[in-house]
């Protein structure tokens, strides 16, 4: 594994692992400041989580110059590729291979984070081909 891609990997972690600290920590100070229901807290932490996620990707993981502009609609679109991805991987391995929900979960993590990886590196948060010029 190249320098580089050493740095952006661990990087990715680091980002990762905020973003799961910020979703944690929306989803039990909203919880317990405001007694709302917990679906929609959750989907509140999920906004606030995936925008630490993205700009900490595209700022420090990647470190795109990029307009958020221009990559916001390929992440919008990488969000729900991994919202079906995940639930298609946890659905197959609780109903047809008989894992646990847990396990099932487990497996579709390590899926989405590998998927998105690459997709956000080479595609969603990829330099402009006519400005690398």
């Amino acid at each position: 594994m190249g320098r580089s891609l050493l740095g952006e990997t661990v990087r990715y972690l680091a980002v990762g692992f905020a973003t799961f600290a910020v979703f944690v920590g929306v989803n039990a100070s909203l919880l317990t400041v405001t007694g709302r229901p917990p679906g929609l807290v959750t989907s509140l932490a999920v906004v606030a989580a995936s925008l630490v996620n993205f700009f900490g990707h595209a700022r420090f993981t990647f470190r795109t110059q990029r307009p958020v502009h221009a990559m916001a609609p390929g992440y919008i679109l990488l969000l729900l590729f991994n919202a079906v991805l995940a639930g298609g991987v946890v659905s197959v391995s609780v109903e047809h291979i008989g894992l646990s929900v847990v396990m099932a979960n487990a497996t579709a993590l390590v899926l989405v984070t590998l998927s998105s990886f690459l997709l956000m590196k080479y595609a969603v948060m990829a330099r402009d081909k006519r400005s690398a010029r």
